[in-house]
């Protein structure tokens, strides 16, 4: 049973908790972080949902999920990235880029630089069936034939981060 930290809109931890899976109180909110993990050539590592997940089955994403209790954002983003991609993060190559609130998730959009050999990567065959690098255009395309979740806020991501890829 994942229990999460439930929220107010303004990112204040209640003390109360909610277990997932059972609706949430309007009002409530719980912390989700996405990690956009990209590499040297502004190439980003995407991963494909498992047919089997509740959440967007066989779907191209960006690794990512919710807090558990206990959870910051920092510890979220780490624990999210070791879990479904066996990799270990070194927090020094991230970046918060912005934080949303949406309908009942608070969620912290996350910048990872780092060159990553594709051999150290373990997927986590319950969560991901795979994974590839692809580029801001290849992303947008992949969307466009809805293969790739189209995040609300995948303009303004790539919008902040275009100017940081060195040439």
């Amino acid at each position: 049973m994942e229990l999460w930290d439930i929220y107010t809109r303004d990112r204040v931890k209640t003390g109360r908790l909610h277990r997932r899976g059972k609706p949430m109180r309007r009002g409530d909110y719980h912390l989700v972080v996405h990690i956009w993990i990209r590499n040297s050539k502004g190439e980003y590592l995407i991963q494909k949902r498992a047919d089997t997940v509740e959440m967007c089955p066989g779907l191209w994403a960006v690794t990512g999920g919710s807090a558990v209790a206990g959870d910051d954002s920092v510890t979220a983003m780490l624990r999210e990235t070791k879990e479904e991609m066996g990799l270990t993060l070194d927090i020094e190559k991230a970046q918060l880029i912005f934080k949303l609130r949406r309908r009942n998730s608070l969620a912290d959009i996350w910048l990872y630089t780092a060159d990553i050999d594709d051999a150290d990567i373990t997927l986590q065959k319950e969560e991901v069936s795979d994974f590839m690098w692809a580029t801001k255009e290849k992303i947008y395309e992949m969307a466009d034939r809805r293969e790739f979740l189209r995040y609300e806020y995948i303009d303004r991501f790539f919008a902040a981060v275009e100017g940081s890829i060195s040439s």
